[in-house]
């Protein structure tokens, strides 16, 4: 399976493995090699680009895929904005628990009201029933992605790159949310034109919700033993 990713097709497996030769050897020679193709059938659910998503955004282009769905550059025909929109496929939307993960990303990145975190602009229901959520679109690169160019940064540019994560993270705290899945995917190197990029903390799906000053959770989505997260940055 291939992915459209910042404007380049990527195979999944050299997304999942990247620089790991041994695990991509292992994963192109397995015997389910053949069932990891994510796209073809399950991406002809999505909407197509040019279509008008809810009366409001026009579709422009897929700026990336993943198991569960795609995320578009859209323009709002209201205001001619350009923003993000992240659609779950149709077969998703069947599931409750999926569904409450995406809007709890909503409602998780807009009560930490930073500005170091992905800004949510609205939520909604397509006409097939495939909820979707509209984010600002960044321009740039994830930090992941900036490690497998550049292999290391140097430790002026490290330091405000950990900087900017500590305080939105602080935000997230300060207002209940422990983000889960923190890691260089989820931290993205946004362009504004300055000589430092802007860094936004992304990806608030498997968040945990917990009320100030309060440990049991608003939002319990996980069961008893399960853990969530990227295990290799766990």
């Amino acid at each position: 399976a291939t992915f459209e990713v910042g404007g380049s097709t990527r195979s999944f497996v050299e997304l999942s493995c990247r620089k790991k030769s041994s695990l991509r050897a292992v994963v192109d020679h397995s015997p389910v090699r053949g069932l990891l193709s994510l796209g073809g059938f399950e991406f002809s659910q999505m909407p197509d680009v040019g279509a008008l998503i809810d009366g409001k955004y026009r579709l422009v282009r897929v700026l990336g895929q993943g198991g569960m769905g795609a995320v578009f550059e859209v323009t709002h025909e209201g205001i001619g904005k350009s923003l993000a929109v992240k659609v779950l496929l149709p077969s998703a939307a069947g599931d409750a628990e999926l569904v409450a993960r995406f809007q709890q990303e909503a409602r998780a990145a807009a009560a930490a009201g930073h500005r170091g975190i992905i800004d949510i602009h609205d939520v909604g229901v397509c006409d097939d029933g495939a909820p979707y959520l509209v984010m600002e679109k960044l321009e740039g690169e994830s930090l992941a992605e900036r490690l497998e160019r550049q292999d290391t940064l140097d430790i002026s540019e490290a330091a405000f790159v950990i900087c900017n994560v500590l305080s939105a993270l602080d935000a997230a705290h300060r207002a209940g949310i422990v983000h889960r899945d923190l890691k260089p995917d989820n931290v993205y190197l946004a362009e504004t034109g300055a000589p430092l990029p802007e860094i936004k903390l992304l990806d608030f799906g498997i968040s945990r919700i917990i009320s100030p000053g309060n440990s049991e959770s608003i939002t319990r989505m996980t069961k008893t033993g399960v853990v969530m997260g990227t295990p290799h940055y766990m």
